[in-house]
């Protein structure tokens, strides 16, 4: 079959008198689909011109899509938006660095890129389930601003896995 597929017709279809067999066999291009209804016969035609309006309306598409579409980034271009040193650095100095220090209640240390990066995903996964850092106070009732407040926003966690997502890199 070649680039083209057609509807087969049934060969126990009913034709009313001005369609025959043979001349919808040969005009089976305009011929969607044929369907058998109680008194008579439902034919579905395609008009030319709607087809070629689907043409150039599917072109035109392509077209914006080939054509809006930005160019990758060369390897130049392609510096990472969030960073260890931009972005990450205060967070952890904020929030994390209380415990996470030498002599800190914590089991490791979150002051240099070298201290975090192999904790990277680990970190994605507790500041997101909220469990880091901790802070057993529900803001949602009574007083809801404490000083010293070592708990993430939603964009600072936010940040962190965007940082964690682009392979957690150590920037300048």
């Amino acid at each position: 079959m070649g680039a083209t597929a057609y509807h087969q017709l049934p060969n126990d279809a009913k034709f009313d008198t001005r369609s025959q067999r043979g001349k919808m066999a040969t005009k089976h291009a305009k011929v969607d689909a044929e369907i058998s209804e109680g008194m008579g016969v439902v034919t579905m035609k395609r008009s030319p011109i709607v087809v070629q309006s689907f043409r150039l309306l599917f072109m035109w598409g392509l077209a914006v899509i080939i054509f809006a579409t930005p160019p990758p980034l060369s390897a130049e271009q392609s510096t990472p938006d969030v960073t260890f040193s931009k972005d990450i650095v205060p967070i952890l100095q904020r929030s994390c660095e209380r415990c996470h220090r030498p002599g800190g209640g914590a089991p490791m240390t979150l002051i240099t890129y070298r201290d975090v990066r192999p904790w990277a995903r680990s970190i994605k996964q507790r500041t997101m389930a909220g469990e880091m850092p901790p802070w057993f106070i529900d803001k949602n009732i009574g007083i809801q601003r404490f000083k010293d407040d070592p708990s993430l926003s939603d964009n600072e966690i936010a940040v962190i896995g965007t940082w964690v997502d682009a392979g957690a890199p150590q920037g300048n």
